[in-house]
């Protein structure tokens, strides 16, 4: 209740509440079905510079989606990426093999 409270005396908008209030389920919802708030948090905080940062290799590349795999680092970048996401992925699901093992 405070938090609807305070999101009004801040700009006496009722879409403010509004906003909350959605932002308000949908953490409800990643909270029930047990998603991690740190990289959602991480995510909202990085996404701007990430986005920023995108926009400005592209236009030093000319719009050359290319320049993301031209060069011997970036797929040392890529490898690393790919080699991450699988090995989270394949521990995750051992510990729901174990889990419904037990």
């Amino acid at each position: 209740m405070f938090c609807i409270i305070g999101v009004y005396a801040l700009n006496s908008n009722l879409t403010d509440v509004w906003i909350m209030l959605v932002f308000a389920v949908i953490g409800y919802i990643l909270s029930k079905f047990k998603f991690p708030m740190a990289c959602v948090l991480i995510g909202f905080i990085l996404s701007p510079l990430f986005e920023k940062n995108f926009r400005r290799a592209l236009v030093l590349s000319g719009g050359d989606v290319g320049t993301f795999f031209s060069s011997p680092l970036c797929w040392i970048f890529w490898a690393a990426t790919i080699i991450s996401v699988v090995l989270i992925l394949r521990g995750k699901r051992k510990d729901k093999q174990l889990q419904d093992g037990l």
